[in-house]
Parts: C-alpha cells; structure tokens; sequence
C-alpha cells in the first residue's frame, strides 16, 4: 500500500491526500520545499518533508528547487522561495511556509548596521549613515537641513538609532547584516 500524506497549507488546514510520487513531482516543481509540514495519513503523524527517505534524496538532486545548496555540502543547506502557482488537475499545491521561505530568502546587504548606527548617531548631522548606505541625495539634504535650520542633527541620531534597531535598509532595498 502506497503511503499518502495530507500538506499543511499556510492557513493551517489540511489538503490531499497526495501519495509519494505527487509529492516528489511537487518538489521537482519547486512546490514542495524540505520545510513543508506533511501528516500521514496513516498514523496523522506530522513530518517535514525532509523527514521522507523518500523525498530527501529529491531535496539535494542538482537542480532540485525545493532546496539550494550553499556550499559546504548537505549540512549547509537553505529552503529557496518558490512562488504560488495554481496546481494541474484540481489538487491543492502546498504553501504551508511561504512567509518563512520569503525571510529565508531575503537578500542580506554587505553593509553593517553597526556601522551606520554609529556613523548616524556621532556624524548624522552631515548624513554620514546615509552616504554609506548608499543614499547621496538624502545625505546631501541632511547637509543643507543641519546648516539651514539645525534639524539635520536630530534627524541623523534617531536614524543611526533606527540603524541598530535593524529598521532601515541600503539603498538596494536589502537588509542590513549584523
């Protein structure tokens, strides 16, 4: 007998049942990533997809994008974002960690929040923080606003605060690294 497994979608119910070769043609897709919560529905045993010898072997094909490798072999391993698409024949896809996949994946800039924490709290007065993250314009106008009116200063230290809060991003739109 053929095991089956219900997914667990991202609005906690549950769909399939999906049998073995689905689910490996769901990971293929990049459907089905090795976070994805499954029950069998046998025992209503609840696993990650990973957990399923076999599925694992899917999970760190060449290839596959249900897992990227990111060097160092099958001990460094992230679960890519895969993107919503509407299932063939009427089954339900998987979107169970969609949310988390997004944060897993989200770029990282090559900047420090350190760095511009402390460049806003000790020389925001002249946009010093907004220079090295890469927005020259804004720092200009923190330049003119210190000279202008003295509001620069203030405006610099709470934004060196939102730096170290992790609040604010380069001007890639990526998120500070630590």
């Amino acid at each position: 007998m053929m095991r089956t497994f219900l997914v667990v979608g991202a609005d906690g119910k549950r769909y399939g049942p999906a049998d073995v070769p689905m689910l490996l043609r769901w990971v293929q897709e990049g459907r089905l990533v090795a976070g994805t919560v499954l029950v069998d529905a046998a025992t209503n045993e609840s696993l990650s997809a990973v957990s399923i010898p076999e599925l694992r072997a899917a999970f760190f094909e060449p290839g596959s994008r249900g897992m990227v490798a990111s060097g160092g072999g099958p001990g460094n391993i992230e679960a890519t974002q895969t993107a919503y698409r509407p299932p063939a024949g009427g089954a339900t896809p998987p979107t169970g960690l969609q949310p988390l996949q997004a944060a897993l994946n989200e770029s990282i800039s090559e900047r420090s929040k350190v760095t511009a924490g402390l460049l806003g709290i000790f020389l925001g007065w002249c946009g010093a923080h907004r220079f090295y993250l890469g927005y020259t314009g804004i720092g200009v106008l923190m330049i003119v606003a210190t000279f202008c009116c003295g509001i620069g200063a203030i405006w610099g230290f709470i934004e060196g605060i939102m730096c170290l809060a992790g609040a604010m991003r380069d001007v890639d739109g990526k998120r500070l690294r630590d």
